[in-house]
């Protein structure tokens, strides 16, 4: 089985994709799970340096978008994670530059 493969895992929840489990653990902890989706992703990429590659494993990717959702808080006055999403969407989506 690849990595990136859920078909057979006891984790996996039909109908329930990547981005909808990302939103139920935000909804969850919104203080410890960032939202994020291929926008965000985008203006992320472009805009952000790890001081690493990125890793290809979906865990620590996701760790490590949320420690730059983190920083963006705190260097912004966006507050929550739910404001740099939308920030960062907008981003992504090219609506502000």
């Amino acid at each position: 089985m690849q990595e990136n493969d859920s078909e057979g895992s006891p984790y996996k929840l039909v109908g329930l994709g990547e981005v909808g489990v990302i939103c139920l653990l935000h909804l969850w902890r919104a203080t410890e799970f960032a939202l994020f989706a291929e926008p965000v992703d985008k203006a992320l990429e472009t805009r952000v340096d790890f001081g690493r590659p990125a890793s290809l494993r979906k865990g620590q990717g996701f760790k490590d978008r949320t420690a730059a959702a983190r920083e963006i808080v705190k260097l912004t006055d966006l507050k929550t994670f739910g404001r740099v999403d939308h920030f960062l969407d907008a981003l992504g989506k090219k609506h502000i530059g």
